[in-house]
């Protein structure tokens, strides 16, 4: 017969399809999405007229490479120099040899808690804003990472429009100020 079809919504801009004994991994066209849902993240919703005003360092920090991979190639389209870590460990190899401006940080790592990335960055960089990304929700989460110094937390899955505003306008309100590791 024809079988049962059934489809999966991802938060990359890529859908999955199931039919019969198919199974397909596709990337989204074109097709806007309704007023009330938040923009997926990933290249299929670029926007060409987002550009930031001034030239943005950025350190991702997530154990999900597909997440790495987006949010540099997302933030690498509109200019910005970004680097990746994977751990605490490399977030602070990476930031002992070069500072960004700001630091993406997810929450759950798996070789450390993130929570206690964000507390040692804040007491060694207390210049370097942080973003916090997290899947988790809860206003006391929101309300415990910026008590720690982030000056934003932003739930999975992302927003990628508002994620850049809120980079751009951080990285043009701190062009002034120059950062060098110590």
């Amino acid at each position: 017969g024809l079988g049962s079809a059934c489809e999966i919504r991802l938060p990359w801009a890529m859908k999955l399809k199931i039919s019969g004994d198919a199974v397909l991994l596709e990337q989204e066209g074109d097709q806007p999405a309704p007023a009330s849902a938040e923009e997926p993240i990933g290249p299929a919703v670029d926007r060409a007229d987002e550009q930031p005003a001034v030239p943005v360092d950025l350190l991702v920090v997530d154990d999900e490479p597909k997440i790495r991979s987006l949010l540099k190639e997302a933030f690498e389209a509109k200019g910005c120099r970004v680097r990746t870590a994977a751990s605490g460990e490399e977030t602070f190899a990476q930031l002992s040899q070069n500072l960004p401006q700001l630091v993406l940080l997810d929450l759950k790592l798996q070789d450390t808690d993130g929570f206690e990335v964000l507390k040692q960055i804040k007491s060694r960089y207390p210049h370097i804003s942080v973003i916090v990304i997290t899947g988790t929700f809860g206003e006391e989460v929101d309300q415990f990472v910026q008590e720690m110094g982030a000056v934003a937390c932003l739930h999975k899955p992302l927003n990628l429009a508002a994620l850049r505003r809120r980079v751009f306008d951080l990285a043009a309100s701190s062009s002034g100020q120059t950062h060098t590791p110590r």
